[in-house]
């Protein structure tokens, strides 16, 4: 409903405001939000202002190559001097800015699940090795008459008791210092719940293999 003037060469008039759309990049990805107006290109604003480049057209995946094609035939008739237009999904024009941030979230996934496969081999080392030191005491627990779901389940309470005070340090420094890469991540956040759940779901299923296996082996020897 406000007016709007904006200064020539030549002089613009002054037009009403229809509407406001959110901030978005027009030709980069990454580009920095910048005043921009859109005007009818018929109109007499438009009349006064720089034909537009691209004509942007919103359509399904599935009715792509029918679309181009129908696009094509009609600016050809409406402009038949004119080469023709190139038609190509706003995929293809931004793939080439996307593919250095491809290329670094793929090195950080990388390194991610390095960091937690090293994780879970250094937590089963340490507790099948503690485990398995315990030998002698479980045997003589099975001499004194300890079942051997009762050795299970103790030397896994044991271990999953450790396992989660290690687990618990490090949510804590994680949430902390999480917020240093805040800025280097897109559409998600350092605390983002799936991805602690899967961190923490897989080195608790670690410890309940690394505590389990041992401790099923030294319950079977004769005592």
């Amino acid at each position: 409903g406000q007016r709007v003037y904006s200064r020539g060469p030549p002089p613009v008039p002054c037009s009403r405001v229809v509407g406001v759309v959110r901030a978005s990049p027009l030709t980069d990805v990454v580009e920095m939000p910048h005043v921009a107006l859109f005007v009818p290109v018929g109109s007499q604003l438009g009349s006064y202002s720089q034909s537009p480049t691209y004509i942007i057209v919103r359509v399904t995946p599935s009715a792509l190559g029918r679309v181009s094609a129908e696009m094509r035939r009609v600016l050809h008739e409406a402009f038949p001097a004119a080469e023709l237009p190139d038609v190509q999904p706003v995929t293809a024009r931004v793939g080439t800015q996307l593919q250095p941030w491809k290329l670094g979230a793929s090195i950080f996934s990388a390194f991610g699940v390095l960091s937690l496969i090293a994780a879970e081999v250094g937590v089963y080392s340490v507790i099948a090795y503690s485990v398995t030191l315990r030998a002698h005491e479980i045997g003589v627990r099975m001499a004194l008459g300890a079942q051997h779901r009762q050795v299970i389940s103790l030397v896994l309470s044991q271990g999953m008791r450790m396992t989660f005070v290690g687990l618990a340090a490090g949510v804590a420094l994680t949430l902390l210092l999480g917020r240093f890469i805040a800025s280097m991540l897109y559409a998600t956040t350092p605390r983002d719940p799936v991805a602690f759940a899967a961190a923490v779901g897989s080195l608790v299923v670690v410890t309940v293999i690394a505590c389990v296996l041992p401790a099923r082996h030294a319950a079977r020897t004769d005592p």
